[in-house]
């Protein structure tokens, strides 16, 4: 067997079959992690109705831009926030996942004072997959790639 494509900083589609699923309905998920033992994503346009200043922690609610939601990260462990955002300078990023795109380190953002960073979006919670089983889901047309 070949070894996987490794997909970290890629985009998923959802295939129209997954509509039914609220999780992945029409769903972009950015890989953020991909590996051997699985793979971890966030669905990039599922907004929610709650303001990132309202959810966020301090001072995490900081660095996401006035009046932005919280978007549904996925269905796994919808209470962890990760931040990703695009940093000036990468080296800053908690991990870097393509260009200056990245994870906020939330240890980064000391007294209400973050990394310099263009833009930043919050994301509640994530998708995951275990090993195999994003590239199982993947040959059977569940997502394109």
């Amino acid at each position: 067997m070949t070894p996987p494509r490794w997909r970290k900083g890629r985009l998923l589609i959802a295939a129209p079959h997954l509509d039914d699923d609220p999780n992945f309905r029409r769903a972009v998920v950015l890989v953020l992690e991909h590996a051997d033992e699985g793979a971890l994503g966030v669905v990039l346009n599922h907004p929610m109705e709650v303001g990132a200043a309202d959810a966020l922690p301090e001072p995490l609610s900081t660095v996401v831009s006035e009046g932005s939601p919280v978007f549904r990260g996925g269905p796994v462990q919808p209470g962890t926030v990760i931040v990703l955002a695009d940093f000036e300078d990468p080296a800053t990023a908690g991990g870097l996942m393509f260009g200056s795109v990245g994870i906020l380190d939330p240890d980064s953002v000391e007294g209400g004072q973050a990394p310099a960073m263009r833009r930043a979006r919050a994301f509640g919670g994530y998708a995951g997959w275990g090993g195999g089983q994003l590239e199982a889901e993947i040959r059977q047309d569940a997502w394109i790639d």
